[in-house]
């Protein structure tokens, strides 16, 4: 063989080389996209989708500002679900969304006994007045009874104590000053019966 020849022999072995070593490098390239193609085309788990929704919600927004720890937990399961999906493990992406999920539900529940405990809290206000209000009005009825129970005491005890006259002039200017002392002690007993019904009668009105 001639040096011309053995040259022709090395030359073409190198381009030989050189198109296999093309040939393997777009091939590994070619595994590669085939390997990211179907990991890309694994379906998401409808649990994340879920997730995703809960996570935005109005509901959620409100467990945000009420249940803010919790919130916050549920957040990340939702984000390490979808870093799972995107790796190709949708197993984990599956149970880390329904852990999301759950988490959610128990922050939205302890949004809404936040609120209705706050709601609770300012509806005392006005019960409290009404109840300090019914209070006095029971202690206004109370002293009005005591004070007509006490005159009728007197009236009674005047009446009994007054002498037996007899009939003449006499007797009858003592009938008569009698008659008006039962009729004094009748005008204020009136006047502290209308003074009860003043009293009274505001707040009873209300209460209907």
């Amino acid at each position: 063989m001639s040096a011309r020849d053995a040259s022709v022999v090395v030359t073409g072995r190198r381009a030989r080389d050189t198109r296999a070593a093309r040939l393997g490098r777009l091939l590994l390239g070619l595994g590669a996209l085939v390997v990211v193609g179907c990991a890309s085309s694994r379906p998401r788990p409808a649990a994340l989708d879920e997730a995703i929704a809960a996570s935005r919600s109005p509901a959620a927004q409100l467990a945000a500002q009420l249940a803010p720890v919790t919130f916050a937990e549920a957040e990340k399961l939702r984000r390490d679900a979808a870093a799972a999906q995107d790796a190709g493990d949708p197993s984990s992406a599956q149970i880390l969304a329904e852990q999301s999920l759950a988490t959610h539900a128990r922050a939205q529940a302890q949004a809404r006994a936040v609120r209705a405990a706050h709601d609770l809290d300012e509806s005392r206000g006005p019960l409290d007045t009404t109840t300090a209000e019914l209070t006095s009005l029971q202690q206004q009825q109370q002293r009005v009874t005591a004070e007509v129970d006490d005159l009728e005491t007197r009236i009674k005890v005047a009446r009994e104590s007054l002498p037996v006259t007899a009939s003449g002039p006499s007797g009858d200017a003592a009938r008569s000053a009698a008659r008006r002392e039962a009729a004094l002690a009748l005008e204020t007993e009136a006047r502290l019966l209308c003074l009860s019904t003043r009293l009274l009668a505001p707040d009873t009105e209300s209460l209907k």
